[in-house]
């Protein structure tokens, strides 16, 4: 557990004050907010109906191998959009050259959830972060909330939201070719927007596997 300070005492004060008093439980087995689909189902793990190719809230694989990464904050010069698409692809194993940037619509769903966690970092204790992240994203999106400023885009959305997001892609993607091929997931590798099963050599495109990953559920923490 990581050390109480003045300012995650405060930060997590101000989910209390908002109405959101969510228990020790709670905390624990709130949804993952990387989990949160349009349309879907607000339960860590749980398959979304949003539609074919949505892996979770902000990556989106189509048949011709695109992966489109939904940005939830405007671009103003600072290069906020193609940073975070490259925090997801990364983590994702996509072929930077098959990424395409887009900006979120004003949905609640791609509401700013990561604000408190850009300014607290790593200070609230483990077993808090899930609930807490949940939490604030609750309140960003009855506020209607998608900003852009105070360098919260890359150290709140990026660090916590699109690194994971883009692990848990990948993970659908590994757990989707594993299961066509009846192999071990473990076995199944992700590069250049490709998932290769190493010793039999077969290998499938992103987008050859995203239907199928889409009905996977969303690991909460990949």
């Amino acid at each position: 557990m990581g050390k109480w300070t003045r300012r995650a005492f405060i930060g997590t004060g101000t989910l209390v004050g908002g109405g959101l008093v969510l228990g020790a439980g709670c905390f624990v087995l709130a949804p993952s907010r990387h989990s949160i689909k349009p349309g879907g189902a607000e339960a860590s793990g749980a398959a979304s109906s949003t539609g074919p190719g949505q892996l979770d809230t902000w990556i989106l694989v189509t048949p011709d191998n695109i992966v489109t990464v939904l940005v939830p904050h405007c671009e103003m010069g600072q290069g906020a959009q193609t940073a975070l698409a490259m925090m997801a692809a990364e983590e994702m194993g996509a072929d930077w050259n098959l990424v395409r940037i887009k900006e979120a619509p004003a949905l609640p769903e791609y509401a700013n959830a990561y604000i408190g966690r850009a300014v607290l970092g790593d200070r609230l204790p483990s077993f808090m972060t899930r609930g807490f992240d949940y939490g604030t994203y609750k309140l960003a999106s009855w506020y209607g909330t998608q900003a852009t400023g105070g360098s919260t885009s890359i150290r709140g959305t990026g660090v916590y939201g699109m690194t994971v997001a883009g692990a848990a892609a990948k993970e659908m993607l590994r757990s989707a070719a594993a299961a066509r091929w009846g192999v071990s997931t473990s076995d199944c590798t992700a590069a250049n927007s490709r998932i290769t099963h190493t010793s039999s050599g077969r290998s499938a495109s992103f987008g050859e596997l995203a239907a199928d990953a889409a009905t996977q559920s969303i690991p909460s923490k990949p």
